[in-house]
């Protein structure tokens, strides 16, 4: 139908075509021709399904349909798919425009049955994409109503083509070419008119109507007849297309109705025929709704219409036990061949919950190490849901599925029921406590985990853990997982209530129980660890931990998967002490862009923890109040994490001059390492100096936790000088130097600018390199702080990395490359750069930082 087409041919470039309508009016049909009449033999195409509501699957399928592109994409974007994520994140879509707009052709996309889509953060990060499509890419979308995209900035920038179910319902001219095509009857206009008044223009009833009229004797009868709703046409013309066939096909169709996709080799497998070819053959060129998938014309699959009114059918006449014969023995063929996914939802369809529990168990372990984890908590729900009398070991297998997915409140309703039956054996209940103290990470109380964790550690030994279904959870589990998962949440909690010394004793036990084989758990372990380490002070050695956690992922192609999450957090916090913004922004994100995938509150708040920490060294104080200001995620977040957001805010107060806040905010108290050091700092500065001896002398540093003790001698030799103690405190100082010089440790000094003078002071009597790397960090991080304040309009943290690379000539790609931003993304930050520094071109902008400090 030529008037679509040209619809579709009005598709801009960078632009959208979006067809909307209910089922059978035409969409893909349409689509197809119009690809055919432009030769676009390379289109891309996606038939949505519901499992691409996983976000995991939706990017592996996107990545696979444009797998033959001239220009391969970046490997490496595969590495943002992981588990556990509500979409596949702005990063991954940054990058994936930035690969297209290298394409040296036209690409376009066909998203078929988009309405399938309903996650809410794939439908998110779907719709960014949209409005950053490049010029070279255009995207064709058909669903059946409208999903929830936002179009508007595409519709106001005239980048957005409608086309809706009043423009496809077929005109009395195209009805009669399609009768004609299909029945071979010439109708007449009167005869057409009717036709169309019938099916109001409905494709599918058209197509269906033309079919039945091959073998209707007296057409005018069956148009007379041929009326009613849609389903009522459904059921009608149902009727009179199954019953017109001849048996073996309709035999054929019913029982093939089962499958989501068609083959010959899997149709024999199902139907027993060896003839399934030439049927397919058949079907396909006598219009049986029967759509190809390949460019081969070896798979297809039915018109979901179709396929949906072939199932009603089959379960009237076959009946459920032969429908769910036919769903088990299409699932051995597709498990045979590989095709997992496709042979558990047979299962499940065919309500075989104990097969189908088992095929999910055995490959969780795959599942969950490929990032697919939120599909492994689906399939162990609707088992669960289904099987009420399901022996213990479905819901400890859905229990280990969603702390997996990171599902934790599910997770604890999960174990809120299990603690409520009576049949668990003590094995059992230990697998359960183990995954249960898992909630430490979203929500459980850092208190109880520990308790439980230790419980759980305490009674290994004597119990009874033979690799049964529900101990050995998703092939994954057994004694040594379940020690070691106990071990880690056991020292994480521990940092989590601030017990770093206890917590690092927890952790390297951990690095050397047996679980350590199993990669998700060596990268947790080696993570955590790092974490501790970091946090106080042990840089060298939290960056070795974190390093080879990372490694291990890179090497097993899950260099995004949650298990990294700590890691990835340990190695952000070694580049702030370290005082390298750049790498710390790489590893954490931008605020509103994160670099990975967090698993629960906890990190989250440790997260923005880190951001706000950032910002104050990149920004200056107000920049990170603004950070402190958002709310934490956890309901009850980590006390390590509240008492060091509560000490950074102080601090950035007391930064601004505000002594009554930074006093309020502290408040009164025990000593306490976090607000200790501020709290010195406060008194100093008000000029109180017997108050901050006195806070020196309750301040009792931790032997094991490095940063404590620079923080503490900085603040002695600083207290020396104030009382006129030069020699001792030029002497307190160098001790702290050398104690901070091996680990490369940059960030206390930053934080007490009472230091400053004194290294200056120091400095030029005694100099080391190390030194001098403290006072050029110091004058860099003022000097930022002045040139920003000199600015109507402050460089957001994003704005200062792109301006950081502006000296080394790099290219605009290379430096999206760098910082993870495609192309278009870093030439809107130049461009706010130049407008922001008042300059005119990208040398310009580098003198005019480098005059206020900023470079």
């Amino acid at each position: 139908r030529a008037r679509l087409e040209e619809a579709l041919d009005a598709v801009p470039p960078g632009g959208v075509g979006r067809l909307v309508a209910a089922a059978g009016c035409g969409k893909s049909l349409l689509i197809a021709q119009w690809l055919a009449s432009n030769g676009s033999t390379g289109a891309r195409s996606i038939s949505v399904a519901g499992r691409h509501n996983d976000a995991m699957s939706f990017g592996a399928d996107l990545l696979e349909a444009f797998g033959d592109l001239q220009r391969p994409l970046d490997p490496s974007l595969r590495e943002h798919l992981v588990s556990g994520s509500a979409g596949l994140g702005a990063d991954f879509f940054d990058r994936l425009v930035s690969d297209l707009a290298a394409q040296p052709c036209q690409v376009v996309l066909v998203l078929d049955d988009l309405h399938q889509l309903t996650n809410e953060g794939v439908l998110d990060d779907l719709g960014w994409f949209l409005q950053h499509l490049p010029p070279n890419v255009r995207v064709v979308a058909a669903m059946r109503w409208d999903v929830a995209l936002s179009t508007r900035q595409l519709r106001m920038a005239g980048k957005l083509v409608e086309v809706r179910a009043a423009e496809l319902a077929f005109t009395p001219e195209e009805a009669r070419r399609m009768v004609r095509s299909l029945s071979g009857h010439e109708l007449d206009d009167r005869q057409v008119e009717l036709l169309v008044d019938r099916t109001e223009g409905w494709a599918a009833g058209l197509q269906l109507a033309s079919i039945s009229l091959r073998t209707a004797d007296d057409p005018d009868d069956f148009l007379h007849d041929f009326a009613g709703t849609d389903r009522l046409v459904v059921e009608y013309l149902t009727a009179e297309v199954l019953c017109q066939l001849d048996a073996p096909t309709r035999s054929f169709l019913l029982r093939t109705s089962v499958l989501p996709w068609l083959t010959a080799d899997l149709c024999a497998a199902v139907t027993g025929r060896d003839d399934s070819r030439e049927v397919l053959d058949h079907l396909h060129s006598h219009s049986m709704f029967l759509i190809e998938l390949d460019r081969c014309g070896t798979r297809y699959r039915y018109h979901h219409l179709f396929r949906e009114l072939l199932l009603h059918a089959a379960t009237l006449e076959l009946g459920v036990d032969e429908l769910g014969t036919l769903r088990r023995s299409s699932a051995e063929w597709f498990r045979h061949h590989g095709a997992v996914s496709e042979a558990v939802e047979q299962l499940l369809d065919a309500e075989a919950w104990a097969d189908g529990f088992e095929l999910v168990r055995h490959a969780g372990d795959q599942f969950f190490q490929q990032g697919n984890a939120a599909t492994l908590a689906s399939w162990m729900s609707r088992i669960d849901r289904h099987d009420r009398d399901a022996p213990a070991a479905v819901p400890i297998n859905l229990m280990a599925a969603q702390i997996a997915a990171c599902q934790f409140t599910p997770a604890a309703e999960t174990h809120r029921r299990l603690r409520q039956r009576d049949d668990l054996t003590r094995g059992e209940s230990i697998a359960v406590e183990a995954l249960f103290c898992c909630c430490a990470l979203d929500g459980l109380p850092a208190s109880r985990a520990v308790e439980v964790a230790s419980r759980v550690l305490g009674e290994l030994d004597d119990a009874d853990l033979a690799p049964t279904a529900a101990i050995d959870f998703l092939s994954a589990g057994g004694r040594d997982s379940i020690e070691i998962l106990a071990g880690v949440i056991k020292g994480l909690a521990l940092f989590h209530l601030g017990r770093t010394t206890d917590a690092v004793v927890a952790l390297e036990t951990a690095c050397t129980m047996p679980g350590m084989q199993h990669a998700m758990w060596r990268m947790n372990a080696l993570g955590a660890l790092a974490l501790v380490r970091a946090w106080t002070g042990h840089l060298d050695d939290a960056q070795r931990l974190a390093s080879s956690a990372v490694a291990f992922g890179v090497e097993l192609g899950v260099q995004r998967h949650v298990a990294l999450s700590s890691a990835r957090l340990a190695l952000g916090l070694v580049a702030i002490e370290r005082n390298a913004p750049l790498e710390a922004a790489e590893h954490l994100g931008a605020p509103d862009h994160p670099a990975f995938l967090l698993r629960g509150s906890t990190d989250l708040d440790t997260r923005s923890y880190l951001l706000a920490r950032l910002a104050s060294l990149r920004e200056g104080p107000d920049a990170a109040l603004t950070l402190l200001d958002e709310p934490m995620l956890g309901a009850e977040p980590p006390p390590i994490i509240g008492r060091a957001r509560r000490a950074l805010r102080a601090r950035q107060q007391l930064a601004t001059g505000d002594l009554v806040s930074a006093r309020v905010t502290l408040g009164s108290g025990c000593s306490d390492r976090f607000l200790d050091p501020v709290r010195f700092d406060l008194e100093l500065a008000a000029g109180d100096r017997s108050a901050a001896r006195l806070v020196l002398e309750r301040w009792r540093p931790d032997d094991d936790d490095l940063l404590d003790r620079v923080q503490h001698g900085l603040r002695d030799a600083v207290l020396l000088d104030a009382e006129g103690e030069t020699a001792a405190s030029s002497t307190a100082v160098l001790g702290v130097v050398a104690t901070a010089e091996p680990e490369g440790l940059v960030g206390p000094f930053l934080e007490c600018s009472a230091v400053i003078p004194l290294l200056e002071r120091t400095g030029r009597s005694r100099p080391r390199p190390f030194l001098r790397r403290l006072l050029d960090a110091a004058r860099e991080a003022g000097a930022v702080r002045s040139g920003q304040a000199q600015l109507i309009d402050h460089l957001t943290e994003r704005e200062l990395e792109v301006l950081a690379y502006l000296p080394t000539r790099l290219s605009n790609a290379d430096i999206g490359q760098r910082t993870f931003m495609s192309v278009n993304t870093v030439k809107t930050h130049l461009r706010n750069i130049y407008r922001k520094l008042d300059a005119g071109d990208r040398d310009a902008a580098v003198e005019r930082a480098r005059s206020l400090g900023l470079l």
